[in-house]
């Protein structure tokens, strides 16, 4: 009796990750200070419908909402960023600035992080925390346009322009989204981490729900 009930139970949780959940290390600072290196991730792959691995088809879908998390998929690799605008918006990005529906974001309560970067309260539909350059030059492009029925403009929390984070923002199309990050089940520390500056277990975002 006790075999049987390990088995299902085996077979519950390959089934559960297979369908129902994900799990992601973060590999680089392109989320900081939502989500930081050496994070691990509880993902729901079911938030936004449910898709069979075989045919790809969506059932219960739902769409992604401004402000929302989501993980897609570009070129086989797996990437965590925020939507920031929705289908049927007009967009734009440059020079730092984000432009959504012909309405310039705010930006608001800048602080130096170090000499190339600053950390600002980004004020659109809601605010949110984001790192970006302070030499506007660095910062990437997204061409004024209106997104499509399926698209989503997405951006990463840190804008700051680099080799592990060469588009922080850009258009997606919903078929790329896989999924929905809940919570930060595990913390490493690692050298990439610049705000904590911590190595070894971060005891304190262990459980932290993110949003």
């Amino acid at each position: 009796m006790q075999y049987k009930a390990a088995a299902v139970a085996i077979i519950f949780a390959i089934i559960c990750r297979i369908f129902l959940v994900s799990v992601y290390k973060m590999p680089s600072h392109s989320m900081a200070p939502t989500v930081l290196s050496g994070d691990f991730i509880l993902a729901s792959q079911v938030s936004f419908g449910f898709k069979f691995p075989v045919n790809k088809e969506t059932y219960f879908r739902s769409t992604p909402q401004q402000g929302e998390l989501v993980i897609f998929t570009k070129a086989g690799k797996s990437f965590v960023k925020r939507v920031v605008a929705v289908p049927g918006m007009d967009v734009e990005y440059a020079e730092n600035q984000l432009t959504v529906n012909a309405t310039k974001c705010r930006y608001e309560n800048a602080s130096e992080l170090d000499l190339e970067r600053e950390s600002v309260s980004e004020i659109c539909s809601e605010t949110r925390s984001t790192i970006r350059a302070k030499d506007s030059a660095k910062s990437t492009f997204v061409a004024p346009a209106k997104l499509g029925p399926n698209q989503y403009l997405v951006a990463a929390d840190n804008r700051f322009v680099s080799e592990s984070n060469p588009n922080p923002v850009e258009i997606i199309d919903y078929d790329q989204i896989v999924g929905k990050p809940l919570m930060i089940w595990m913390s490493y520390g690692s050298t990439q981490d610049f705000i904590s500056k911590t190595l070894g277990i971060r005891w304190n975002r262990i459980l932290t729900i993110l949003k």
